[in-house]
């Protein structure tokens, strides 16, 4: 090859080019390999290009198709799984955890903590908790 013209804007970069068809392609271009089998090779190379081996059947295409409503409910509704509990309720020990001020036994008296609040003092947290669960139930 002693000339060639082209349109540098139609060629690939040097570097885009993969390893093997750069290899290919300059041994062919230098006329220069270890074995002198280059041009055969290539050859080989163009043909694979030419003529790709088939590729394999593709698996089918999954088709999605849309539910409706009733459908999406009865999906839905199999999910469901009933659950039931048998144990017995446990009461933490006096003064164990956090207590669960939603389940603070006792009540007071309205009295007791308006006397307090008009004395100047500070009901207790639990007094509050006590005279606010009183007035829920």
């Amino acid at each position: 090859l002693n000339m060639s013209i082209v349109n540098p804007g139609g060629l690939p970069r040097y570097e885009d080019i993969d390893a093997n068809t750069r290899m290919l392609c300059e041994e062919v271009i230098l006329n220069k390999s270890a074995d002198g089998k280059h041009v055969d090779r290539f050859l080989e190379f163009a043909e694979a290009v030419k003529n790709p081996p088939v590729a394999a059947p593709a698996a089918p295409t999954l088709t999605i198709k849309k539910s409706t409503p009733p459908q999406q409910k009865d999906a839905l509704r199999s999910l469901k799984c009933e659950v039931t509990c048998t144990a017995e309720h446990i009461k933490p020990l006096p003064g164990a955890g956090i207590p669960d001020v939603c389940r603070l036994e006792g009540t007071i008296e309205t009295k007791v903590v308006a006397d307090k609040i008009i004395a100047g003092l500070t009901p207790t947290p639990s007094e509050v908790l006590q005279y606010f669960n009183g007035q829920l139930k």
